[in-house]
């Protein structure tokens, strides 16, 4: 059975939408980063900083943010 992944507030989600996502170390905040593959039990996001190309989290660890108009 297959389910579907759904973020934070239990919106779904999709390759090539825009995200939040808590960083880790001593610098901790929100980044944002695009979907670009959705696995089993994680999302892999696109990201532009450190010398990381690549990161997953889990559904629940991001947050749909939308454009605004």
């Amino acid at each position: 059975m297959s389910t579907v992944p759904k973020d934070v507030t239990g919106r779904e989600l999709k390759v090539g939408q825009r995200v939040a996502y808590q960083t880790t170390g001593e610098g901790k905040g929100l980044a944002l980063a695009e979907i670009i593959k959705i696995n089993p039990k994680t999302i892999t996001v696109n990201v532009k900083h450190w010398n990381d190309k690549y990161l997953t989290r889990p559904f629940s660890g991001v947050c749909i943010v939308e454009d605004r108009p």
